[in-house]
């Protein structure tokens, strides 16, 4: 994160949105992974699930 320039603030809010939502990955309906030079096929999972 440190090398497209997020500040250390910024990655540290990050990570403990991250560890957040892990816990409660039970109570969600959907999980969508948004992986680093995969944009388009993170858009199409998520318009797969709006169809659902």
């Amino acid at each position: 994160m440190t090398s497209r320039g997020d500040s250390e603030e910024m990655i540290n809010n990050r990570l403990n949105t991250y560890d957040a939502e892990i816990l409660n990955m039970a109570y969600y309906d959907e999980v969508v992974v948004n992986r680093q030079n995969e944009m388009e096929d993170t858009a199409q999972i998520i318009k797969d699930i709006l169809e659902e």
